[in-house]
């Protein structure tokens, strides 16, 4: 069999081109009959077709990190919800459960974290995903999200009147070797304002 010249200018071209022609070509192949009314599920098939680096030798070696490249920085995904909104990787949360998104509801991740669940039918190896960078909706995404809450929860003014105060007030014992010590004039607890 012969082998490709990978040093023809017109080879190096053909080469530099297929990350590109196999990106555009996504959104062709979801539309496709079989696919038009689940087109996560055309995403699934399509993206099972990346090659992934241990899979490619010889002259085409570079082709995959060159379409994970690609990829990483495309709206290539689907959320879930059914608006068939595209996302690009780094946006997506996936393996999450139905009893996760009632407790993490979509729009509160995307308020803290700026992610949404990856559409149910869209399975990825766990390789690819990885490779793209896709979050799992495991114990540090769940840490990430209680960071961003507590956060916010610290940025809420306190009032010193204890009239105004609010008694289902969430109230946090930060470390401060662990987070942020808290603003001046405020104590450790949180419950209000301090003398100087």
């Amino acid at each position: 069999m012969e082998e490709v010249d990978a040093d023809s200018p017109w080879n190096q071209w053909l080469l530099s081109e297929f990350p590109n022609v196999f990106l555009s070509a996504e959104l062709s192949f979801c539309s496709l009959p079989c696919f038009r009314e689940n087109p996560a599920r055309g995403v699934s098939v399509f993206l099972s077709f990346v090659p992934l680096g241990e899979e490619v030798c010889g002259v085409f070696s570079s082709l995959p990190r060159k379409i994970i490249s690609k990829l990483c920085v495309s709206n290539c995904l689907l959320l879930e919800g059914g608006c068939n909104e595209w996302v690009r990787p780094c946006k997506v949360v996936r393996n999450w459960t139905e009893q996760i998104r009632s407790l993490l509801p979509d729009s509160l991740i995307r308020e803290h974290l700026d992610v949404g669940y990856l559409n149910k039918d869209v399975v990825l190896s766990d390789s690819l995903a990885q490779a793209l960078g896709i979050e799992d909706c495991g114990p540090k995404f769940l840490v990430q999200v209680m960071i961003s809450l507590l956060l916010v929860v610290l940025k809420e003014p306190m009032c010193n009147n204890t009239e105004n105060y609010n008694p289902n007030f969430v109230k946090f014992r930060v470390s401060r070797n662990k987070m942020a010590a808290p603003e001046k004039g405020y104590d450790n607890n949180l419950k209000g304002k301090t003398d100087d």
